[in-house]
C-alpha cells in the first residue's frame, strides 16, 4: 500500500517545510498565534473589567450625593414639626441637624439625623423617606450606644423617636411599641 505524498494531506504546507521539521514550526506558529489572540481578549476584557469599575464608582457616588440631597430634604421638611409635636406632648425642644459624634472606642463614629434639646432631656430623631421597621431597629441600636458617642448628653433623659414622609402601618406600630414617639 502506498502512502499518499505529505503534500496532499496537508496542501498548506511544503515538502520543504516537512524536511526541515516544518510541521513542528507551523504548529508553533498557529500555536503562537492562538495565544497571541488570547493575550489580546484577556487584556481587552481587563480594560473593559477595568472600565466598568470606574464607571460603577462614579455611579455608586453620584446616587450617594442624591441620596443625601433627598435625606437633606426630606430633615428640612420634617424638623419644623417636630418643633410642635414635642411641644405638644410635654418636650419643649429646640432641633438641630446633628453633626458626627467625636470617635468613641474603636474609632467608630455616629451620626444621627436631628436632636431635639430642652435641659435634661435629648431627643434623638431618624429621619427616613420611607420608614420601615429595620429603619426603626437600626435606630434603637443607634440609641443604645448613644451616649458613648455623645459625651456631652451622657446625663441627660434619652428620647428616640422616629420619622417618615412614609411610614407603614407596621413600621408606626412596632416604633410605638418599642417607646418610639
Amino acid at each position: 500500500m502506498r502512502f499518499p505524498r505529505f503534500s496532499a494531506i496537508f496542501p498548506d504546507f511544503s515538502e520543504e517545510q516537512h524536511s526541515r521539521g516544518g510541521l513542528y514550526c507551523f504548529s508553533r506558529e498557529r500555536f503562537s498565534a492562538e495565544e497571541k489572540r488570547e493575550l489580546e481578549w484577556r487584556e481587552a476584557d481587563e480594560r473593559f473589567e477595568k472600565r466598568m469599575q470606574e464607571q460603577y464608582e462614579k455611579t455608586n457616588a453620584i446616587i450617594g450625593r442624591l441620596g443625601n440631597r433627598i435625606g437633606d430634604f426630606v430633615e428640612g421638611l420634617v424638623r419644623p414639626g417636630l418643633m410642635r409635636l414635642f411641644n405638644e406632648r410635654g418636650h419643649p425642644a429646640w432641633a438641630n441637624r446633628a453633626v458626627p459624634s467625636s470617635p468613641g472606642a474603636g474609632e467608630e463614629t455616629m451620626e444621627v439625623d436631628l436632636v431635639g434639646i430642652n435641659g435634661d432631656e435629648v431627643v434623638v430623631v431618624e429621619v427616613k423617606s420611607k420608614l420601615t421597621v429595620d429603619d426603626v431597629r437600626d435606630h434603637l441600636y443607634r440609641m443604645e450606644n448613644f451616649k458613648r458617642f455623645f459625651l456631652r448628653n451622657a446625663n441627660n433623659r434619652l428620647i428616640g423617636a422616629v420619622a417618615g414622609l412614609v411610614i407603614s402601618e407596621e413600621s408606626d406600630k412596632f416604633a410605638y411599641r418599642r417607646d418610639c414617639l
